[in-house]
């Protein structure tokens, strides 16, 4: 008796459960320059700015990249690599493996920096944000909102950044 309510005290609560989420392998978050924050709402760092600015300056609203997503979440369907082209600073298409999946897992660079100023502006606890040197686009970004609560953290990475035709 006691044995069969142990057994349910374990599996009821994860009946409602979707499939256990997975780590991305080598995924961890960038170690570039960090924001500890309070918690509390901030805006963003001159260098975040400059950064901004120097994207909107390089006037780029057709290119691909790769994107990778590293978070507790399903993986590889939500986590990529993804490659992703941008057309009209619109997420054209968003290819895994060659294949086409949901558009919505891409992002642009203009939706990766509104991610940054949104958790700046939320209070997250820790930012760390690498850029490009030359248009200053995001190469890597992570964050985590609470840093006494497990696995909320998520990062991205942007590699082989690349114009195309408009």
């Amino acid at each position: 008796m006691l044995r069969t309510a142990l057994l349910a005290a374990v599996l009821v609560p994860l009946a409602g459960c979707p499939a256990p989420a997975q780590v991305d392998p080598g995924g961890e978050l960038p170690s570039g320059p960090v924001f500890s924050g309070s918690g509390e709402p901030s805006d963003p760092p001159a260098e975040f700015e400059a950064a901004r600015e120097r994207w909107a300056d390089a006037g780029l609203d057709a290119y691909a990249m790769t994107l990778q997503r590293i978070c507790f979440c399903p993986s590889p369907d939500y986590t990529g690599p993804f490659e992703v082209v941008v057309r009209n600073g619109a997420v054209e298409t968003v290819t895994l493996d060659g294949a086409a999946v949901d558009a919505e897992r891409g992002e642009t660079v203009a939706a990766l920096f509104d991610l940054v100023a949104e958790a700046y502006g939320q209070g997250a606890e820790s930012i760390a944000v690498e850029y490009d040197a030359e248009w200053g686009y995001p190469t890597s970004i992570g964050i985590d909102y609470n840093t006494q609560m497990a696995d909320e953290e998520i990062a991205y990475r942007v590699s082989d950044l690349r114009p195309s035709d408009r």
